[in-house]
């Protein structure tokens, strides 16, 4: 066993390895090949010499199978997760799928609508299309509907959603703007009977969507650049009618 510029002594058995005199020289002569920058030995725990190219090899060896090891539990880990996902997913959609083909004739006034997937064998990449049927109209894709009734069939899904999954607070801003005056009063209706769960902060323009509101919050300038908030308690004034 020896490493470059090992002492002839022992190589040729002058000095026997384990005694107090060879480890002392041992050491010095490692302390002197790194100065020198040769090769620098390890003694291991169990008494093995290995080389530096060796000792380099073995740890790269043991680095290796540590990556390949976490490599694997990564993957098994990811496996389980997108297993979950698609579980919860399936699950989701088809109870969205069901909620939003009742509602949509209740918010229409008639005609139908369902949900369906891109790629039904891949839920992790599938895309979700949306088939709509408004009264008077063929069924076709919900890109093809006008801007009022794109805007209706999405806020019909969004009351589907809220149906599944409710939510404690939702911010609506202007999403019946493009609705004509009907529509608006439906859409302000629905709200109602959604809020018993969740809180709706809705930021609007329209008339009959205020008429529904508990309250009010309106910003006025009586003054060139002076800006004042006022707020009207609707909730009031309807207990006193």
């Amino acid at each position: 066993i020896w490493a470059p510029k090992f002492p002839e002594r022992f190589r040729h058995g002058e000095v026997k390895l384990g005694s107090k005199k060879a480890d002392l020289m041992f050491l010095q002569h490692m302390l002197a090949v790194t100065r020198d920058g040769g090769m620098v030995a390890t003694v291991l725990p169990h008494g093995v010499l290995f080389r530096g190219g060796e000792e380099a090899a073995i740890r790269r060896s043991l680095i290796q199978n540590d990556l390949l090891e976490a490599r694997s539990n990564l993957q098994q880990s990811m496996d389980e997760l997108d297993q979950e996902v698609k579980g919860r997913f399936g699950q989701t959609f088809q109870q969205i799928s069901a909620s939003f083909s009742r509602l949509f004739p209740v918010v229409f006034g008639g005609g139908n609508a369902r949900l369906t997937l891109t790629d039904p064998d891949d839920l992790l990449e599938s895309g979700v299309e949306i088939i709509a049927q408004p009264p008077g109209k063929k069924l076709q894709r919900v890109s093809l509907l006008s801007g009022g009734e794109r805007s209706l069939t999405a806020i019909t899904l969004l009351f589907a959603m809220l149906e599944v999954n409710p939510v404690p607070f939702c911010v609506l801003d202007e999403v019946e703007a493009a609705l004509d005056d009907a529509n608006v009063a439906r859409f302000a209706r629905f709200l109602r009977q959604y809020d018993s769960q969740t809180q709706f902060i809705v930021i609007t323009h329209r008339r009959g969507t205020m008429e529904q509101a508990d309250q009010l919050y309106g910003v006025v300038m009586q003054e060139s650049g002076v800006s004042q908030i006022l707020s009207v308690s609707l909730k009031d004034l309807k207990d006193e009618v």
